[in-house]
């Protein structure tokens, strides 16, 4: 597979031999030049809605820290969930407003050990990692799922997990926030930044200048965060 990217031009083109299956970095390569065209970038992190409210707060951590065992645990407790996994920022108008991208909730089996009430979302079998690819259709059972509509931002959360067991939010330093959420969501070359990947760490400054940023620690109830997000914002 191959992908081109015109950024002077504003095309994209995406080859795949055939016979072969469309594999998902090529094809999100393609959306992220496309999001980028039009002031707009994908962060890889988690967002929710606030109980009673609009706003979205966003929850970043590197894969497998437990983004979506944190994020299926908030929904349980009245958060809408609109990614476990990918958000669509757009800073243009000077507040971020953020929805996410809709696909598949890759539940492992750990998080459902964890959150007995996915129970009856999940099939018999688990892939080699195991995980089971979850329908947001099927999940919207159990817990709110948002449309992907923009909502202004709230608050950027960074996850960590918890050193005792108990769960906290502790106010972060924003350029400790910066660092986190770019070192997981900007690329960086032989050639330095392209201009793509300036783009996207001009967005993020913008972000975190923008919102309050905390870490989240947590421990071996990750439902407990509901209260202490709440309380905060």
């Amino acid at each position: 597979q191959t992908v081109a990217i015109n950024d002077e031009e504003g095309w994209a083109e995406l080859r795949i031999r055939a016979g072969a299956k469309a594999a998902w970095t090529p094809s999100m390569l393609v959306l992220d030049a496309a999001l980028d065209a039009g002031g707009q970038h994908m962060l890889h992190t988690a967002g929710l809605t606030l109980p009673g409210h609009d706003a979205v707060v966003l929850i970043h951590a590197p894969s497998g820290t437990g983004k979506t065992t944190t994020s299926l645990a908030l929904a349980t407790q009245g958060f809408g969930l609109c990614s476990d996994d990918a958000m669509i920022l757009d800073v243009a108008s000077g507040k971020p407003l953020a929805w996410g991208l809709p696909r598949h909730v890759k539940i492992h089996q750990k998080t459902a050990e964890m959150i007995p009430l996915v129970a009856p979302c999940l099939g018999p079998s688990w892939d080699r990692n195991g995980e089971q690819a979850i329908s947001l259709e099927r999940l919207s059972e159990i817990v709110r799922i948002e449309s992907p509509v923009a909502r202004p931002a709230a608050a950027l959360l960074h996850l960590a997990r918890s050193a005792d067991s108990e769960t906290r939010l502790v106010p972060m330093a924003r350029t400790d926030a910066m660092v986190a959420l770019a070192m997981d969501n900007v690329r960086t070359g032989m050639t330095g930044l392209l201009p793509l990947q300036k783009r996207r760490l001009a967005m993020i400054g913008r972000l975190v200048s923008s919102v309050p940023t905390f870490t989240l620690e947590v421990g071996a109830r990750p439902a407990d965060a509901a209260a202490l997000i709440n309380a905060t914002l």
